[in-house]
């Protein structure tokens, strides 16, 4: 959808973009905020990690989940208003192309 609204010359440039913020936001914040779940709302504690414990698995395992599923469920609200707003866009870069050949043509 991204490349459909954009100027043919803009694409790569606008899915690099996409491809790099989401990477970067992804590997910046993903592990921190794990960590940061798992110590204080899932009740990971370090002074039992030489132990074999369960309840800071389960704790890992639910900041991870919460992490994987928080930022899908915010992506997915993102994609739903990107296709409430793709007709009216789709059409505003169809006319700015027309524009431009037109321009192009009387030139």
């Amino acid at each position: 959808l991204l490349s459909e609204i954009v100027p043919a010359g803009s694409r790569s440039t606008i899915m690099a973009w996409d491809s790099a913020i989401e990477g970067s936001w992804g590997t910046l914040l993903g592990g921190p905020l794990v960590a940061v779940l798992a110590q204080s709302l899932f009740g990971f504690s370090e002074e039992s990690l030489k132990d074999d414990d369960a309840v800071n698995a389960e704790a890992l395992g639910r900041a991870t989940a919460t992490m994987i599923c928080g930022p899908a469920l915010i992506s997915a609200m993102c994609w739903f208003l990107l296709h409430w707003t793709y007709p009216r866009d789709a059409a505003r870069a169809a006319a700015m192309a027309g524009d431009k050949v037109v321009k192009s043509v009387h030139v």
